[in-house]
């Protein structure tokens, strides 16, 4: 069905804040059938654009709206509220990811005249997508409006709360081997999970000088931590800005908790049981995050891929049996000819201090990514159809495609419920396609939608399930969550934050080696009196209040 402007038209014209981009938008005519969006984020391997993919396709033909794609990176985006932006009706942006955002926050956007305020239109036109909101967990609700209340942008709106995605796993062929010397477990018996640091360090220096040759057995990020704290969530303390026992912003690296986590990695480190090089683990990232071990390096000597010399890294849940999966494929003979077992991979939760203690810090999903129009729309009637177009894609049908692609192709129905096809889930392209790459080329995973998370169930373990539903869970009370900065607020963040993370990284590392040149207290004065980390913590505490009210 051809694309209509099925909205009420309102009764009267809506300035666009100060610049008035839609003074006047009722003399306007604009091609209601056609839209030009930036995206933030490169396509799938093999294509150049969301039009080529066949879900976009596939948008196109139910909607009757041609939209035109055009892909960048956050680096580029920074640079598109100087003009470039004018280009596109819409824009794929983020307020989480430093720079990436419009320059003092949304609302500022809208008093510029830059960014239309769709708090008028969403009744309307975007029903689908109010209910979403409405039916989702109580951070969406809140993150999805500004603090004066206004409806800026469209995000992806999750059907339910997703639990951790990413944490530590184990290799269970060691700490079996481990246990077993140690007299933990019999023979045969089921391995018992190291639960406080002191066991994670008997276990890692039973590796270190018993199995792997002497090789450090941790493998830590380049900044000292791993990028969820899962390493210092037993210390109860962020590396970054974070609610303070569940109520006050901070800034965890000037807590006193931070220093004994500090401490804890440099005696590891001392040790031998973190690797010595970790400085270096994000090496190659276009991205420049951290990265997880690699898994294509094979080493003869030792029969091993480099994620086989660690006795514990992080993982992203998904990925636990594919690490596997590629030891059983290409090692298995070898392991077998030498009489050994292709080894497991066991998820384990974050290390804690005391085996009583609740961990009240972890990774969780947020919508970082929304959708603004810009004033290169000028009526008020292409508003209309683009919130439409985007509404589209909160109905059951369009959340359907979405989600799960061209029935028939990409999934079929089982008992009523989508389930993938092989095509998703057992790839045979050459090379063949993992989960996430296959969602990635035949569905949707990049975009503002009604988002499922629960399809990936589909096609991982049992154990995988369970390291994101139970063994990495714990609350996230402590975790400061999507606020708005104001212009003001965010010329300070802009100021300040990027520098004074840069230093805090530089000293973590440098104190875990030993290399520090200034105490703790010094550091903390430093951070205080040169990097203005007192002037951040006051403006995101505002903001969090705020956040607090919506």
């Amino acid at each position: 069905m051809k694309h209509k402007v099925l909205c009420i038209a309102l009764s009267a014209v809506v300035a666009l804040g100060i610049a008035g981009a839609a003074a006047g938008c009722k003399d306007v005519e604009e091609d209601l059938n056609n839209i030009k969006i930036f995206l933030p984020f490169e396509v799938v391997d093999g294509y150049t654009s969301y039009n080529e993919l066949p879900v976009y396709q596939e948008l196109e033909k139910r909607t009757g709206v041609k939209v035109e794609y055009t892909h960048g990176v956050y680096n580029d985006i920074q640079q598109m509220w100087t003009g470039d932006y004018e280009n596109y009706d819409v824009m794929i942006i983020s307020d989480v990811q430093v720079g990436a955002g419009y320059p003092g926050g949304i609302e500022k956007g809208i008093s510029d005249g830059v960014i239309w305020d769709l708090t008028p239109y969403m009744e309307e036109c975007a029903p689908d997508y109010l209910k979403a909101i409405g039916g989702s967990y109580e951070s969406v609700q809140k993150f999805t409006k500004t603090d004066s209340g206004k409806y800026a942008g469209i995000y992806s709106v999750p059907m339910e709360e997703q639990g951790p995605w990413y944490g530590f796993v184990m290799r269970e062929d060691w700490l079996r081997a481990y246990e077993e010397a140690k007299g933990i477990i019999k023979e045969g018996e089921e391995v018992v999970d190291p639960v406080t640091y002191d066991d994670w360090e008997a276990y890692l220096t039973y590796v270190k000088d018993n199995i792997n040759g002497g090789k450090a057995p941790l493998f830590l990020y380049y900044t000292g931590t791993d990028m969820v704290g899962t390493l210092n969530a037993g210390f109860q303390v962020s590396s970054g800005l974070y609610l303070k026992n569940g109520n006050t912003v901070a800034y965890g690296a000037a807590e006193p908790e931070y220093q004994q986590y500090l401490d804890k990695m440099r005696d590891w480190y001392a040790k031998g049981l973190i690797d010595a090089n970790f400085f270096t683990n994000n090496e190659g990232s276009e991205s420049q995050q951290p990265q997880m071990p690699a898994m294509d390096s094979f080493d003869l000597t030792t029969y091993q891929y480099t994620p086989a010399q660690y006795a514990a890294f992080p993982m992203i849940y998904t990925y636990i049996h594919t690490y596997e999966d590629l030891m059983k494929n290409n090692l298995g003979p070898v392991y077998e000819a030498l009489g050994m077992d292709v080894y497991d991979l066991r998820p384990v939760a974050a290390p804690k201090q005391n085996a009583s203690d609740e961990l009240h810090i972890r990774y969780t999903e947020k919508s970082s990514a929304y959708a603004v129009i810009t004033n290169r729309v000028k009526s008020e009637e292409k508003v209309r159809a683009i919130l439409e177009w985007f509404n589209y894609l909160f109905t059951d049908e369009g959340a359907l495609l979405m989600n799960y692609g061209i029935e028939g192709d990409t999934f079929e129905y089982v008992d009523g419920e989508p389930m993938f096809t092989e095509k998703i889930t057992a790839n045979s392209e050459e090379p063949p396609l993992n989960f996430s790459d296959a969602i990635n080329k035949y569905c949707s995973l990049n975009f503002c939608f009604k988002y499922d998370w629960t399809r990936e169930l589909q096609v991982v373990t049992d154990e995988e399930k369970s390291a994101m539903t139970e063994v990495w869970n714990c609350d996230n009370s402590y975790v400061l969550p999507t606020v708005t900065l104001t212009e003001q607020e965010g010329k300070v963040s802009d100021l300040y934050e990027l520098n004074l993370t840069k230093f805090k990284d530089e000293f973590t590392v440098n104190y875990i080696i030993g290399k520090n040149t200034q105490s703790f207290d010094e550091f903390v004065a430093t951070m205080k009196a040169t990097y203005h980390m007192d002037d951040l913590v006051k403006v995101y505490q505002a903001a969090y209040e705020r956040y607090l009210q919506r």
